[in-house]
């Protein structure tokens, strides 16, 4: 397993911006099964898993063989997003993703802010909520 740092500034982080500290106390504690990673939005990567991570936390077999950078997930994501009929259906496709995979929806927030501030913010949520 992965070794625990000293201090907190001294927490090693995964390109995803997972804090290798993160995943460690999860194999260190050993109280999740790894569907339960999976399902865990805030440490779930989804393809961005590499194969020593897969391997590690015992999601191998559990999710689609080949890797996938975050970068690639953002931008096949944003072109759902950009593929959805109106704001409404942007912000219902944004925040399943914002449920599933903590990660993945701020780094298309982040790469894609002036587009997807409007949505995520008013006018949309103010449709949303009378709707």
């Amino acid at each position: 397993t992965l070794g625990l740092p000293a201090s907190p500034s001294a927490v090693p982080r995964a390109r995803s911006g997972h804090s290798v500290a993160n995943m460690s106390r999860l194999l260190s504690l050993q109280t999740y099964h790894p569907q339960s990673l999976l399902h865990d939005k805030f440490l779930n990567k989804g393809t961005a898993f590499t194969a020593v991570e897969r391997e590690e936390l015992g999601v191998r077999g559990l999710m689609p063989p080949r890797a996938e950078t975050l970068e690639r997930q953002a931008e096949r994501e944003i072109l759902h997003v950009r593929g959805e009929p109106s704001a409404l259906h942007k912000y219902t496709y944004l925040m399943g993703l914002y449920g599933r995979n903590r990660t993945l929806f701020f780094r298309v927030l982040h790469d894609n802010l002036v587009e997807l501030l409007p949505i995520v913010y008013t006018p949309t949520v103010g449709e949303a909520c009378q709707k």
